[in-house]
């Protein structure tokens, strides 16, 4: 029973604000209850609770009040049924109503349902049945059954009378789309509803006597006179069109195709967010989420859309412009519109969508809470904040909706009264205006702070910008403040960036993007002096910005993101090799900005299932490979910044560099083997492995390095399934798309440098029966790649599981197969010898031919596990760090000396893998600037530049003792 709502713990301060009224109702409902013989309505109203429920509507509502008196039958079903049985039956009665009904049945139909949706709206809201967002759900579900039913009788209507052909399946090529608060389910208590109504000529079967245009414009009008003309039971909904495109010039019902041109061409960002909440809910619903397929491209931007950010917060401060919104205060605050008010609240998840909803499908939703939670999960929110916003948005509905059910007025604003915000302060349950206002501050205000917060800049300085502006070249202010940042030719830069302020390249044209450089000048400036050499990563940031295309709004970005600047200046700066990349693709600045860029890369398996997913979005094979080459650039960037900022070691760096390649690898050859069974045949991917080698193999991946694959395939496998002629063919093909995938170009260069080599599992089998006799640089029959050397660094990645079983059999008994020691220290030695034909280096920083660099480290691993592998399997590590562990962990080197060697290798890798991505000059390294060595010996954890050189020499003089040992 509803009415004992009223009886539950913290409803009985509930109370009338108008006691008079509160009586007067009472007294009249107990008369008309006596009257229509409601005795269990009578019954209630003798209770305390019963009377308590009636009073609180009767004395804080003369809508609820008269809506009560209105309907007797339905007063007492209020007070006496279940709430949720109540309500779903108002709505079953709606969806099996025969649409066919008379006009004048139909009207009464919807007016009696929707004051019956309005009482039980308002009671559950107020006592608490339903929280207010459910309440909200309630109204948009009758919004849907309500047009959906008037559409039903208007289409029914037209076959009757012969302008339409009967359909069976629905298929009647017209539909509405409920947009706003009802597409989002988030109608508020006096809402009224914006459609917009579309037909497809294609689909349409028009046999009337005018034209599709016309009948369908009549039947919209028609629809729109059904929901809101009023009579004596009210009205519906009032319904606005006017959100289809062009609405002063256009017909009420428009073509899809009309729309969908207007969209691409002209379509404006507030368009883009109203389709956000976009939803088919009468007519024909397929051809309505067709053509909402066919809009995604233009709701959603696959590049990060800062220019539709800043349209937003000029739509809000526009708003507030008009309205006159200044501080946040209690009277006459619009609770919508106002500062801190709901709309604040969603224009600051429509900024998050748009901004990064092409990239990020989970940011699509339409509900205002329920896209909160998503923007915490995906890091965009701390948690604190999202909680902030979501108890502040549930408040503001409900009080949103106590300022509708007053008198069912479409009001967000608070009076401007004393004995007004009394009045709602009552309504809400609360002692006094005091009391809301003190509540309602606190939200109005922190609200505020979080949506300034977000998006927006601070006011920030812009001397540098107006003393480059101003004058000649030679601005005295202008070079003092180049030359105190840093920088050795401070004329040229002022030229510099005068020439950005006055729009000389693309990227800068635009007023609006000036007015953003203008902003985030001063970081520019101060960041890039922080840098080795400014100067040079003053032209590299101007070369960069000469080539930026114009659909990356670069400046709008930084002032939204201004620690943005830092990372743009360390890569320019620091970075060369990684300016580059960025050079290439500009695009990867906006990867920077996903919460997770800075976080550490996920597990190998998640990063597959992230790719994945990349891909369900379909396409051609060429797309979808597109797809993953864009992927595996964002996340080798990701690497790349990490180690350059040194949130990673960089070791860590090259698993996740390595695990990147794994993910592509996979999700690849599934795609080119799917590809090539399409094209070509059944075998493809059957019987197949993937073998990496060399620095994936190993899982050292460095910026830049090569892929080396094998795919052994089973031909016999093939052969037994009824494909021998065609095996060796077809995998040849797989092999062939596979490699090309990977080398794919993208604006970036190739995806992978690749050498990938189709090997049969026979061959590998064959290496494994005589691999005692094999020695380093040797290869299998027909130059098919088994040299022990490589595969000491394989690791099986993929495949069929049970080829993969094969080959990781067949690659372990080549590399464990007893040698002789003597002979094989030998042969070591001369392929070194051999590599080092010229004279060795002696700069410690060459690091692979420097006595006791790499190379040396190598050739040691390789002889004692090679040597020891068939007593000892666990010593077939792939990684030569982890190969001395192993080694170690068997007792065939100390403990003392596999640490000692393992060390050696990281701390040299460790020196190639930074200057991969800093260092791409042919100087030796000691005449790098300072600052970069700097930041050299601080990722190797030295004191200094000198104290890294001297643990290199120190390690390279122990690794080569080493080397003497056991190889020379």
């Amino acid at each position: 029973m509803l009415a004992l709502a009223a009886a539950e713990p913290g409803f009985e301060s509930l109370r009338p604000f108008r006691e008079a009224a509160a009586r007067a109702g009472i007294n009249r409902l107990r008369g008309a209850a006596a009257g229509a013989g409601a005795e269990a309505l009578g019954a209630v109203l003798e209770t305390s609770a019963g009377h308590r429920f009636f009073a609180f509507l009767f004395g804080n509502s003369p809508f609820l009040g008269g809506l009560l008196m209105r309907d007797i039958r339905f007063a007492q079903t209020l007070a006496t049924d279940a709430p949720d049985a109540i309500a779903t039956r108002i709505l079953d009665q709606l969806s099996g109503a025969d649409p066919s009904m008379s006009r004048a049945d139909l009207m009464q139909l919807l007016r009696v349902s929707r004051n019956r949706v309005a009482l039980i709206a308002a009671a559950y809201d107020c006592f608490g049945v339903w929280d207010v967002m459910r309440c909200a759900r309630l109204l948009s579900d009758f919004a849907d059954h309500a047009v959906r039913l008037t559409v039903s009788h208007l289409l029914a209507q037209s076959v009757a009378q012969g302008d339409l052909a009967a359909s069976e399946d629905g298929r009647w090529g017209y539909f509405v789309l409920a947009m706003g608060k009802q597409g989002a389910r988030e109608l508020n208590y006096s809402s009224d509803i914006d459609l917009i109504a579309i037909y497809d000529p294609g689909r349409v079967r028009y046999q009337g006597a005018k034209t599709a245009r016309d009948h369908f414009s009549r039947l919209t009008h028609a629809m729109v006179s059904i929901l809101e003309s009023r009579n004596a039971d009210g009205y519906v909904f009032r319904t606005d069109l006017r959100l289809r495109p062009d609405a002063a010039s256009t017909p009420a019902a428009i073509t899809a195709g009309f729309a969908l041109d207007y969209y691409r061409e002209r379509g404006r960002t507030w368009e883009r967010a109203a389709f956000i909440k976009a939803r088919p809910v009468a007519g024909d619903l397929a051809a309505g989420a067709q053509f909402l397929e066919r809009m995604k491209p233009f709701v959603w931007d696959e590049a990060l859309d800062f220019r539709s950010v800043e349209d937003i917060r000029s739509m809000s401060e526009q708003i507030h412009d008009f309205h006159g919104h200044g501080e946040v205060k209690l009277a006459g605050q619009n609770v919508k519109l106002g500062r801190g008010g709901i709309r604040e609240i969603e224009f600051f998840v429509h900024m998050h969508q748009l901004a990064y909803g092409g990239r990020n499908r989970r940011l699509r939703g339409a509900g205002v809470l329920s896209m909160l939670d998503v923007l915490e999960r995906e890091l965009h929110l701390m948690p604190k904040e999202a909680e902030t916003l979501k108890t502040a948005y549930a408040l503001l509905r409900r009080v949103e909706h106590r300022l509708q059910m007053v008198n069912d007025n479409q009001t967000q604003t608070l009076p401007a009264s004393d004995d007004g915000l009394a009045h709602i302060a009552a309504f809400m349950n609360l002692a006094s205006k005091e009391e809301l206002g003190a509540l309602l501050g606190g939200v109005f205000s922190g609200v505020h702070a979080l949506y300034r917060a977000r998006f927006n800049v601070p006011e920030r300085q812009r001397q540098v910008a107006e003393a480059v502006l101003a004058g000649r070249q030679g601005t005295p202010d202008a070079i003092s403040a180049m030359q105190a940042a840093g920088f050795t030719k401070p004329e040229v830069a002022v030229e510099t960036l005068r020439g950005w302020l006055a729009g000389r390249h693309p990227s800068t044209a635009s007023e609006a993007v000036r007015a953003a450089l203008g902003d985030v000048l001063e970081d520019v400036v101060e960041a890039l002096g922080r840098t080795p050499d400014p100067d040079r990563a003053l032209t590299r940031l101007d070369a960069f910005l000469s080539r930026l295309p114009d659909d990356l709004p670069l400046f709008p970005m930084l002032r939204a993101n201004t620690w943005l600047v830092n990372l743009i200046a360390v890569v320019m700066g620091v970075a060369p090799r990684m300016a580059n990349l960025l050079d290439a693709n500009p695009h990867l600045l906006q990867a920077a900005l996903d919460p997770s860029f800075f976080l550490p890369m996920p597990d190998p398996s998640a990063l597959a299932a992230e790719l994945e997913e990349r891909l369900d979005q379909g396409g051609s094979f060429r797309e979808r490979v597109d797809r993953v080459a864009a992927w595996a650039d964002d996340r080798q960037f990701q690497v790349g910044v990490q180690a350059l900022q040194n949130l990673i070691t960089l070791d860590e760096a090259s698993a996740s560099r390595s695990h990147i390649a794994r993910a592509v690898i996979e999700v690849l050859y599934g795609e080119v083997a799917a590809d090539v069974r399409h094209r070509r045949g059944d075998p493809a991917g059957r019987g197949c492995a993937i073998v990496a080698l060399g620095d994936l193999g190993a899982e050292e991946m460095a910026f830049g390095s090569p892929l080396e694959l094998l795919l052994v395939a089973d031909f016999e496998v093939t052969a037994g399934r009824g494909w021998a002629q065609a095996a060796r063919y077809v995998h040849g093909w797989t092999a062939r798309r596979l490699g090309a995938a990977l080398r794919r170009r993208t604006r970036a260069g190739a995806l992978y440098e690749t050498v990938l080599t189709l090997v049969p599992l026979a061959a590998l089998e064959a290496a494994a029966a005589s691999a005692s006799d094999l020695r380093p640089e040797d290869h299998g029959p027909d130059g098919d790649s088994v040299n022990p050397t490589a595969l000491s660094r394989a690791a099986v990645i993929g495949g069929d599981p049970e080829a993969m079983r094969a080959a990781a059999a067949a690659i372990q008994s080549i590399l464990s197969a007893p040698r002789d020691a003597v002979r094989l220290a030998g042969a070591m030695a001369a392929m070194r010898n051999r590599r080092l034909a010229e004279a060795m280096a002696e700069d410690p920083f060459d690091l692979r031919n420097v006595a006791g660099g790499l190379r040396d480290l190598e050739i040691i691993a390789r002889h004692l596990q090679w040597t020891h592998a068939h007593r000892s399997p666990g010593v077939l590590a792939s990684g030569v760090a982890a190969a001395f562990e192993a080694l170690a962990g068997a007792d065939v080197v100390t403990a003392d000396e596999g640490q000692s060697l393992a060390g050696a290798v990281r701390l040299q890798r460790g020196v190639e893998a930074y200057l991969r991505l800093t260092w791409s000059h042919d100087a030796p390294v000691r005449d790098a600037p300072d600052t970069l060595k700097a930041r050299l010996a601080h990722a190797l954890a030295c004191d200094g530049f000198d104290a890294l050189e001297g643990r290199l020499r120190d390690a390279q003089q122990r690794a080569f003792a080493a080397f003497r040992k056991y190889v020379k």
